[in-house]
């Protein structure tokens, strides 16, 4: 199946679809996305989406700055969490020109390295991350919702002229707004 697939910055309108996919309706979730919004209108980092006719189909949050400075500074690391893709749409590429575009977004904005995580037991994630060139560089954990839980931490090297996602004008990071 072919869907054409825009990777654009998330908008207001956009919440209310997110907030409603299953397993991801929950008031954590949505307070995270309001969040979300809220620090990319700031400048403080970049939420984007996977945009098909409209709806979005999957997102991620690029931060400029983490609580843990090697997960993202702001001057040269930056870090990206909350990667989903509807599940209808997955294995189709919509991850990869996500990830692709927060790369090129951060890369612009002065950053050298991007971080990203992924629980210990999410194998094919990392077997993903990997695949894109990110390397494990540390174990800690992350707290959501109340609970802690253990993740690999992953970071890549950022170059210019490095992958691009493919597809034409989807396939254009969106600019940065606001300052880091």
């Amino acid at each position: 199946m072919q869907v054409n697939v825009v990777i654009r910055p998330a908008k207001q309108e956009d919440i209310r679809y997110l907030e409603t996919w299953p397993d991801f309706n929950t008031p954590a979730h949505r307070q995270a996305l309001r969040y979300y919004l809220a620090q990319d209108r700031r400048g403080g980092g970049a939420f984007l989406v996977a945009d098909v006719g409209g709806h979005p189909i999957g997102q991620l949050f690029l931060w400029y700055t983490r609580e843990d400075p090697q997960l993202g500074d702001g001057r040269e690391v930056a870090s990206i969490t909350a990667l989903r893709v509807w599940t209808p749409f997955r294995r189709h590429g919509i991850a990869t020109r996500l990830v692709a575009a927060a790369e090129s977004v951060a890369l612009k904005a002065g950053f050298q390295t991007i971080t990203i995580g992924t629980d210990v037991d999410n194998e094919a994630a990392h077997r993903l991350y990997l695949s894109w060139g990110y390397e494990d560089f540390k174990r800690s954990t992350y707290e959501w919702d109340g609970k802690a839980y253990p993740q690999i931490c992953m970071r890549k090297q950022l170059s210019p002229g490095a992958r691009e996602p493919e597809g034409g004008g989807a396939g254009k990071a969106p600019a940065v707004r606001g300052g880091r």
